[in-house]
């Protein structure tokens, strides 16, 4: 079922017009870490999941990239300020189930963060 809502989702996502701007925004200066990079990339990563079952493997390769390059964004991050690697993947796992929980309820939103990120993070 949730590869169902995830590929309309993604449907949703290359059918509709511009990107969704984040309604509230912690400035990074005040931010334990960047969360727009965390959020992203988990959501890359279930993308990946979600082409990857719908049997789409070009564009599950594409978001696993794109998820690799954030991931990797965010430990170089974490480590730059005293932080383990180890902390950020721990956050991206709990985002990706928070994330896959969104998906179930409310598409129309996923839809909104997935041009956000694809648009802000190509690859």
């Amino acid at each position: 079922m949730r590869n169902v809502v995830l590929l309309s989702i993604v449907l949703g996502v290359a059918t509709s017009g511009s990107p969704v701007q984040a309604q509230t925004r912690i400035p990074y200066e005040k931010a334990p870490y960047n969360d727009t990079v965390i959020q992203c990339g988990a959501l890359f990563a279930l993308l990946a999941d979600g082409y990857e079952e719908a049997g789409e493997k070009g564009k599950s390769v594409d978001y696993r990239q794109k998820f690799a390059k954030q991931l990797k964004a965010s430990e170089e991050e974490f480590e730059s300020v005293g932080r383990p690697k180890l902390e950020a993947k721990q956050i991206y796992q709990e985002r990706r189930g928070i994330l896959a929980t969104m998906v179930e309820k409310d598409t129309q939103m996923m839809a909104g963060l997935v041009r956000f990120c694809d648009q802000k993070y190509p690859l």
